[in-house]
């Protein structure tokens, strides 16, 4: 398994993938050794177990035929869905009825019961316990002889640990006295998800529903633009990594009001940003470009939800540097949280291509031993 800073995983977003080719690199300036490959709070390897920690938990030749590699799902949360062996009928029926799938696609007519808002609604959180995640993708690396790998499956991502974190930042017209509508609220919550290493990632979100925004306009023929604090919307403020026994192996934590950037509130299509965070212990750096392109339906093992997706690149520069595309939605009508992750990247270490999209609306309960 390559070596390399956990803090070049980004999101959030768990896919079980075959690790890249091993390497080492030194210590960061904290001391802190650090390890996974540029998608690991993404993509994954191992189901979360509920046996860790609390803590823890949380290169010319035509290309060759591409392998599959499907593992099995293992501790899933109950489902919305049944999950069984292909049924037939009995009796006096002459037709055999259709099987049933453990991960349906919704009907063509099918649609989401609620549209992305423009901002996370009031008094809306997401719900914690454990989610069912489906990817697919291909990998061709060193430790693949750079064969290519197409894979598929589920895997569990558990979200937790909502905290509230008072009024949002904007009152220049809202929550004032003589206006009729009540500031916006500013919370925080996790996800945990497995890593490629075979340990687990949690990552912390935090939403402001109603932030600071100064939209800026340098004059005719050029964009409009927005422009206000890094945490003006939906941001990362911490990835945490452990190993495969629950043991901290790297932090990226930058200032309170210093996080990563992935979607600005109140939402407007066409908007494009770029957020810069440095954690100042580490000296890591990630700075994402993004850009709001549509509202995008998706596909839950048969239930719709409908999001907001930010398309954009990732660069994270420290003791070692990775940039790579890194695509992500939000379901703003459920609280803010990620339903769905293209990561892609193509360079020294191999190419990488992935999807990763949640599988159900209603979660299973918590692991057990979680907060």
């Amino acid at each position: 398994m390559r070596k390399t800073q956990s803090a070049q995983r980004m999101l959030v977003l768990g896919v079980a993938v075959v690790g890249l080719a091993s390497a080492c690199v030194s210590p960061s300036p904290s001391g802190v050794r650090i390890k996974g490959y540029p998608a690991d709070l993404i993509f994954g390897v191992k189901p979360i177990v509920a046996a860790l920690p609390a803590e823890a938990l949380v290169p010319g030749q035509p290309a060759p035929t591409p392998q599959v590699i499907s593992q099995p799902e293992t501790l899933l949360p109950p489902q919305d869905f049944p999950a069984v062996a292909p049924s037939f009928p009995t009796g006096p029926q002459t037709e055999l009825q259709p099987p049933v799938l453990p991960c349906p696609a919704a009907a063509e007519n099918a649609f989401a019961s609620a549209p992305p808002g423009a901002t996370v609604p009031l008094k809306t959180q997401p719900k914690p316990g454990t989610y069912r995640w489906k990817r697919m993708g291909t990998e061709a690396a060193a430790s693949t002889a750079g064969v290519a790998i197409a894979l598929h499956g589920f895997e569990q991502r558990v979200i937790r640990r909502i905290q509230d974190l008072g009024s949002s930042t904007n009152t220049t017209s809202l929550g004032v006295p003589g206006s009729s509508t009540p500031r916006g609220q500013v919370f925080s919550f996790q996800t945990v998800q497995p890593s490629l290493d075979g340990g687990t990632v949690v990552t912390t979100f935090k939403v402001d529903t109603e932030p600071e925004n100064l939209t800026v306009s340098e004059g005719v023929g050029t964009p409009t633009v927005r422009q206000g604090p890094p945490d003006r919307g939906i941001s990362i403020i911490e990835i945490d990594h452990y190993d495969s026994a629950g043991a901290p192996v790297s932090s990226f934590k930058p200032p309170s009001n210093g996080g990563v950037l992935l979607l600005p509130l109140e939402v407007r299509q066409g908007d494009s940003f770029q957020s810069v965070s440095v954690d100042p212990a580490t000296e890591v750096t990630y700075t994402y470009s993004g850009l709001v392109t549509k509202e995008m339906d998706v596909d839950a093992c048969g239930t719709i939800i409908s999001s907001w997706l930010v398309t954009g690149k990732m660069t994270v520069a420290g003791a070692q540097s990775a940039t790579y595309g890194y695509d992500v939605a939000f379901a703003t009508e459920f609280g803010g949280y990620p339903v769905y992750e293209h990561l892609n990247e193509n360079d020294a270490n191999g190419k990488l291509d992935i999807v990763g999209s949640i599988g159900q609306l209603n979660p299973g309960p918590l692991p057990a031993g979680q907060p």
